[in-house]
C-alpha cells in the first residue's frame, strides 16, 4: 500500500469520525485515539501526513453554528420533555453534523434571562452547504414531525458563522 493510499484512507476515517461523533464528549475520546494512530502513521509516512492539530483547525475553520430555540406547550410532562430531548439527539446521526448540544435555561439569577424558551438546540456544521443538506435529510424531517406536537409555536432559529 502506498503512502498516498494510507493518507487517503486515514483522511476518510477522520472525516467519518468527526461527522459521526455523538453529543457526550465522544469526540474527545476519538480524537485521542486518532492522535495515537497519527503518531504511528507519521513514523511510516512523515512527509505525507499533516498533523492532527492542523487537520482539526482546517475542519473547524469558519464553522456554522445552527441554534434552534423551542417553546413547549403548557401541559407537557417531564417524560414528554425527555422524549423531546431524545428526538433532538437523533440529529447527531446525520453525517453533516459535527457537534450537537441540547440545553435548558440555567437559573443564574440574571434578570435578563429569556424565559420564553424552554430548550435550545445547538448544532455545528463545517459550512452552509452542510446545513442545507441537513435541512432535507430524512432524520431531520422525521425529528421535526415527531417534536412538532410538543411545541406551542414554531421554533426561533439563529445561525451564525464562528470567527476564523
Amino acid at each position: 500500500m502506498t503512502s498516498k493510499m494510507k493518507f487517503n484512507g486515514f483522511a476518510i476515517i477522520l472525516l467519518l469520525v468527526f461527522s459521526a461523533c455523538g453529543p457526550d464528549g465522544a469526540i474527545l475520546e476519538k480524537v485521542d485515539r486518532l492522535e495515537k494512530q497519527v503518531t504511528e502513521l507519521k513514523q511510516e509516512n512523515s512527509s505525507v501526513i499533516v498533523s492532527l492539530d492542523e487537520y482539526k483547525e482546517k475542519l473547524l475553520e469558519g464553522r456554522l453554528i445552527h441554534n434552534v430555540f423551542f417553546n413547549f406547550k403548557k401541559d407537557i410532562s417531564d417524560k414528554e420533555k425527555e422524549n423531546f430531548k431524545s428526538e433532538l439527539f437523533r440529529l447527531a446521526n446525520i453525517p453533516h453534523v459535527l457537534d450537537i448540544e441540547v440545553a435548558e435555561p440555567a437559573d443564574t439569577g440574571d434578570k435578563r434571562l429569556r424565559e420564553d424558551y424552554d430548550m435550545v438546540l445547538f448544532i455545528t456544521f463545517s459550512e452552509e452547504e452542510q446545513l442545507a443538506k441537513y435541512q432535507i435529510h430524512e432524520i431531520h424531517l422525521d425529528v421535526k414531525k415527531n417534536v412538532g406536537p410538543y411545541l406551542a409555536q414554531a421554533p426561533f432559529v439563529y445561525d451564525f458563522k464562528q470567527r476564523q
